[in-house]
Formats: C-alpha cells, structure tokens, sequence
C-alpha cells in the first residue's frame, strides 16, 4: 500500500507543478512563443534529417539532387537552424533561472 500511496502522492505533485507552469506560461506570453520556437527548430532538423539524408525518400524532380548535395543541404539547414537558435540564448538562461527556483522551492517543501 505504501507504493500506492506515493504513486498517488507523486501524481499529485506532477498535476501541481504542471497547473503552475501553465499559469507561469499565461502570464509570459514570450515564454509560450520562444517554447514554440525552440520546437519548430527541432521540428526542422528532424525533417531535413529524415528528407535529405534518407537515400530511400525521392524527392520530387525540381528537388531531386545526389546524395552529396544531400548532405549539403541538411548541414546548410542546420547551420541555419543553430544560427536561429542562438538568438533564444537570453530565453535559455533566463529559463533556467526560473527551473532552477522552482526546483529549490519543491524541495524546501
């Protein structure tokens, strides 16, 4: 029973801290924002990965090119990508921060 009973316990934490990130990000609009940005970096490199650097996907004719352009391309997107990335560097730190306190809250709890 005592498994049990931390399970439930711990779900409840979860829920907590959850309602109280999602009040956090209400109140922060870029927060939300740079979130999504930061996913649809990712999202970015996944699909250059799997698109150009998958000889079994062919692309269309305008699009089609050997496998070293290929590999061009994909490095070229995620240099792009990385370039884009470092603007959020202040969003990261500041995030982190704000990690960091709530981390040190749950635990004086």
């Amino acid at each position: 029973m005592k498994l049990k009973e931390r399970f439930f316990r711990a779900g409840k934490e979860v829920v907590s801290t959850t309602k109280a990130k999602f009040s956090d990000a209400k109140k922060d609009r870029r927060l939300v924002i740079l979130l999504v940005v930061e996913f649809v970096l990712v999202m970015v490199l996944v699909g250059a990965f799997l698109i150009y650097l998958n000889p079994a996907v062919d692309l269309p004719a305008p699009f089609s090119a050997s496998m070293e352009a290929r590999v061009f391309i994909a490095i070229l997107i995620t240099a792009v990508v990385l370039f884009l990335y470092s603007y959020t560097k202040d969003f990261r730190i500041e995030r982190n921060e704000k990690w960091l306190k709530t981390k040190k809250e749950l635990i004086k709890k």
